[in-house]
């Protein structure tokens, strides 16, 4: 399954996302446009009295993100979340996990 993305464009997730692919049946979220930071990525929040992992990406590659505010394909408020077997490249800025936390430590983040 591939979910491309406009320029700048970004997917909040408030909640849950499960986004589990397999070997032979990989996810990829990618720009519409193959050029580094064409859109912003996958952008995670949580609560403050909270730390429970919110995301889980396994197979999944993230491709051409890394523009606006965050500057990174994955970005981390307040939240966790677990990465198994996936592929982040091509980004733009930070290009891979921009964390953010208030509140607390970071923790229980797998990579």
């Amino acid at each position: 399954m591939e979910v491309r993305f406009d320029s700048g464009a970004e997917l909040y997730v408030y909640g849950q996302l499960d986004a589990t692919g397999a070997p032979a049946l990989p996810i990829t979220f990618t720009g519409s446009t193959a050029a580094p930071g064409w859109w912003n990525g996958l952008q995670f929040y949580g609560h403050d009295d909270t730390d429970e992992s919110i995301g889980v990406e396994a197979t999944v590659t993230i491709d051409y993100a890394g523009s606006g505010a965050s500057s990174g394909a994955i970005y981390l408020d307040q939240t966790a979340i677990t990465v198994k077997h996936s592929l982040i490249r091509n980004g733009a800025g930070h290009g891979g996990v921009w964390l953010v936390k208030r509140i607390g430590e970071h923790r229980r983040h797998s990579f």
